[in-house]
């Protein structure tokens, strides 16, 4: 029996590590999903660390069965990166997503800029950022990855506009969430 249970927890782990072939977003018109998940909140919020004030924002929230590999929204550099230390509540209820541990990653691009909050769970007690400030990324190229189910914020200026909703499944790299109006 615990080689039966130790064999299924490898075997989950291959699988929620795993880092699928996809046709990755290129278009600097775009804003892509920088998670696999499903859209919890898409609407305007107020973000003063890197965005300054009020803009945009997409939540998505990823469960065990995602793929928790992130990915830039935009092609650009890393201006900005924060960790922050905090609890491991359930990442599904909104009110939980700023007081759980998280990292702050904005990117910065020639014509605009996003922040990407990557953001532990009840499961997931590990946020990953795999870059570092001052470093290029390309659109949809890995940034970091949440273990075991979490959640994503991307926040991303008022001249883009929000092609997703509450209840939207996204994919990492591929899904646009914004397009620049």
């Amino acid at each position: 029996y615990i080689t039966g249970i130790m064999g299924f927890f490898l075997l989950f782990t291959f699988y929620f590590l795993r880092d699928p072939k996809r046709n990755w977003m290129q278009d600097k018109n775009a804003i892509v999903s920088s998670a696999d998940g499903k859209v919890l909140y898409a609407g305007v919020a107020e973000e003063n660390d890197f965005m300054g004030g009020k803009c945009q924002k997409v939540v998505i929230f990823m469960n065990v069965f995602n793929v928790h590999r992130n990915r830039a929204p935009i092609e650009g550099v890393v201006k900005f990166y924060r960790y922050n230390r905090g609890k491991f509540r359930p990442a599904m209820n909104m009110d939980n997503l700023e007081i759980n541990e998280h990292n702050l990653i904005g990117i910065e691009g020639k014509e605009t800029k996003c922040l990407v909050s990557q953001i532990a769970g009840l499961i997931a007690q590990r946020v990953i950022f795999y870059k570092e400030t001052g470093m290029l990324l390309k659109q949809a190229e890995e940034l970091g990855i949440i273990r075991y189910g979490s959640a994503n914020i991307i926040y991303f200026p008022e001249n883009f506009e929000i092609l997703v909703k509450p209840g939207d499944k996204v994919k990492a790299g591929v899904s646009v969430i914004g397009r620049k109006k």
